[in-house]
């Protein structure tokens, strides 16, 4: 496949022609008769013959010089080696992809430019289908002729005598390096990922054990408290409601009772938020409000006046993020408990 036609093939086609155009012109003499029309029947017989073996030997060359054109320019690179591995041919596109001269590597073994680490594993792919006649698909990396190597894709066909005896191997192999390294590249990035997520969800844990011990700490803390108002401060609570209080101090005692008992209830933690926002005379009036008090009766408790309490009105509302609203003021007070 290499080759173009030799010149001993030529001179072949040559006579094959020749010898129709001389047989052409043959003229039998002789006495006529059946001997004369038997050999004459014989000689247009064989022209015949010598005409279709010339056709079908230029059809050959033919096929020959199509076959060597696609060879040629094809961008994989096909071979032929025999049963041993060694190299009998190689297309052109083999100098492209490894850099090699023909001529230096025709009859050597294409197995000892395997790299090392694949070499067994392309050896006995290679012998097993030349035992079994059945080629798998097989990737190795090959070494190119600058010393470097080379990813190639390899897939194999037998060929056969006459017999139906294995004789070679035809294999076609494409460069495949390009696609290793893309494949290489985002196993590389994938262990990264893979890396950073195990580090994220040891981090995730260590947060809910975290969170986890903090909310023990604030249910602890919240127990300790509870438990000391109830040992400090609801006893005195109850002795002070055992003694004379004017109106002002019992509208007081009323308004600490209620927060205090609010410091377990909804409205508190709701309001947390809120009340962060309030000055302690906003945070009175606001508790008045929600008790249903008046404005005048809210002036005489906390001893302003009524503009006063207009203005703290204004403030809470604004804090509270309601003004303009037309919300009642003690009605949404009441809805954070």
């Amino acid at each position: 496949m290499e080759r173009v036609r030799s010149g001993a093939e030529r001179k072949q086609t040559k006579r094959c022609r020749e010898a129709v155009r001389m047989e052409k012109k043959v003229q039998i003499k002789g006495p006529s008769g059946a001997e004369v029309d038997r050999l004459r029947e014989e000689n247009a017989t064989l022209r015949k013959r010598l005409e279709s073996v010339c056709k079908d030997h230029e059809a050959s060359q033919a096929r020959e010089r199509l076959l060597k054109q696609v060879t040629d320019n094809m961008f994989d690179m096909v071979c032929m080696v025999d049963v041993a591995g060694n190299l009998q041919y190689a297309s052109p596109s083999h100098r492209e992809m490894l850099g090699y001269d023909l001529g230096a590597v025709l009859g050597q073994s294409i197995l000892s430019a395997v790299h090392p680490e694949d070499h067994e594993r392309a050896s006995k792919a290679f012998k097993q289908g030349v035992a079994t006649r059945v080629h798998t698909q097989i990737e190795f990396r090959f070494r190119h002729a600058d010393g470097h190597y080379v990813w190639v894709d390899v897939r194999g066909n037998n060929y056969y005598d006459a017999a139906g005896k294995v004789t070679g191997t035809i294999l076609t192999s494409r460069d495949i390096t390009e696609r290793k390294r893309a494949e290489e590249a985002l196993a590389l990035r994938e262990e990264e990922l893979k890396q950073k997520s195990r580090h994220l969800e040891e981090l995730n844990t260590a947060l809910n054990v975290l969170l986890r011990h903090r909310d023990e700490d604030r249910a602890e803390l919240e127990k300790r408290i509870v438990a000391h108002m109830r040992e400090l401060v609801l006893p005195y609570l109850e002795r002070l409601k055992g003694t004379s209080l004017d109106e002002f101090q019992q509208a007081y005692l009323d308004v600490l009772e209620r927060n205090l008992a609010n410091v377990l209830s909804p409205f508190l933690k709701r309001l947390s938020a809120h009340l962060s926002k309030l000055t302690p005379k906003e945070l009175l009036c606001a508790n008045l409000i929600r008790e249903g008090k008046k404005t005048s009766e809210i002036a005489r408790m906390m001893k302003i006046t009524p503009g006063a309490v207009e203005l703290h009105r204004n403030h809470i509302r604004t804090k509270l993020g309601i003004k303009g609203v037309k919300a009642n003021l003690q009605s949404y007070l009441l809805s954070l408990s």
